[in-house]
């Protein structure tokens, strides 16, 4: 893996063949950090919310999917 530097303001940059496989494809994409510890950090890819708000709408009767079960989901995996 890669080397990369921190700015004097802490910021990184995520390389490209990173992004590339995390699929984020655009410079609006938000990442959250999942997790931290004395030796590491780590980031996961945020959903955007029209994927969000598409993955809501789909929730029908047919699937017997409710939105809210969908919201819980979508939350805990943010945790």
């Amino acid at each position: 893996m890669k080397t990369i530097p921190v700015s004097s303001k802490y910021q990184v940059v995520i390389p490209k063949a990173a992004r590339k496989i995390m699929g984020i494809t655009r410079t609006t994409q938000a990442v959250y950090i999942k997790r931290v510890t004395p030796d590491e950090i780590i980031l996961a890819k945020a959903p955007n919310t029209e994927d969000w708000l598409v993955s809501l709408l789909e929730s029908t009767p047919k699937t017997k999917t409710k939105a809210n079960e969908r919201v819980n989901k979508l939350r805990d995996e943010w945790k």
